[in-house]
């Protein structure tokens, strides 16, 4: 199929060879619960990131649904 399966928009017109950064956090429709965010806030989930970007966050992100199972649904 010629549908991309990943898109990506820009808010504002780009200039030739400026940089782009992309947030893989999702912290704009992901928020965490309560205890997600205590561990992160406590640095406990927090991992350095190395990537010397000028407006980097200096942390990777996390999420949780990578580590939690998923509820199997009850299909009776």
């Amino acid at each position: 199929s010629m549908v991309p399966k990943l898109a990506l928009f820009a808010a504002k017109d780009i200039l030739p060879e400026e940089e782009l950064s992309y947030d893989y956090s999702g912290r704009f429709l992901n928020l965490m619960d309560s205890e997600d965010r205590e561990r992160v806030d406590n640095g406990k989930l927090r991992k350095p990131c190395y990537c010397g970007a000028r407006f980097c966050t200096t942390f990777l992100p996390y999420d949780s649904s990578l580590y939690c199972p998923l509820e199997k649904p009850n299909i009776n």
